[in-house]
Parts: C-alpha cells; sequence; structure tokens
C-alpha cells in the first residue's frame, strides 16, 4: 500500500539535469533567455470598435477573502458607447497597454 503520492518521490543524489524534475525543481533551462510574456488582448464592440465593453456575470461572496469572486461569466454583453447589446471581439495588442506593471520574472536569471 501506497502512502504517498505519485509526485512525492525521494531522491538522495545531488540534483542534475536528470534528476532537478523528480525533486520539483522543474526543467532546467539551458538558455539564459525568459520564455515569451503571455499576449495581451482588448475586448472592442464589433459595432463601434470601442473598449467600454461589459459582461453579464455572477459573483460569489468569499468569506475567508472577504471579497467578490467571480463565479461565471455569461454571453450578454453590452457596449456603453453603442448603449445597447454588444458582439464583442477579441484583439490582440502588439504592445503592452501603457500604465501595467511590468511582467519582469519574479526571479532574476542567474549569473553565468
Amino acid at each position: 500500500m501506497r502512502l504517498w503520492s505519485l509526485p512525492h518521490r525521494v531522491h538522495n543524489g545531488p540534483v542534475s539535469r536528470r534528476n532537478g524534475d523528480a525533486l520539483g525543481y522543474g526543467p532546467v533551462m539551458s538558455s539564459a533567455v525568459d520564455p515569451p510574456s503571455p499576449p495581451f488582448y482588448v475586448f472592442v464592440c464589433n459595432v463601434c470598435g470601442s473598449d467600454q465593453v461589459t459582461r453579464e456575470a455572477w459573483a460569489a461572496w468569499d468569506v475567508a477573502t472577504q471579497a467578490w469572486i467571480l463565479n461565471t461569466a455569461f454571453d450578454f454583453a453590452y457596449c456603453h458607447r453603442c448603449l445597447g447589446y454588444a458582439q464583442l471581439d477579441r484583439l490582440l495588442l502588439t504592445s503592452p497597454p501603457p500604465g501595467l506593471p511590468s511582467r519582469a520574472p519574479a526571479f532574476p536569471p542567474a549569473p553565468g
């Protein structure tokens, strides 16, 4: 009978390229280049192109965090420029919007 789950493996040797993954360190990167950051999107009204759009949603109160947590987003969307129902188009931004914090890595790359 196994008393531990599969991810909990025991290894007594030093961490290397082959066994680092077994210890939970993940694959060893051979390059100092950070992985690409995820893309930025904007949702716009398909009639007027405005990004002043909202969607109908349900939120649930979380007692532990004392905050409303988004539970479900529905299909109904509203454009505040057209003042009516909207169908939303998702557009890929070619650069990050101004005013956002940088997506710098949590840990700086190792020297060398």
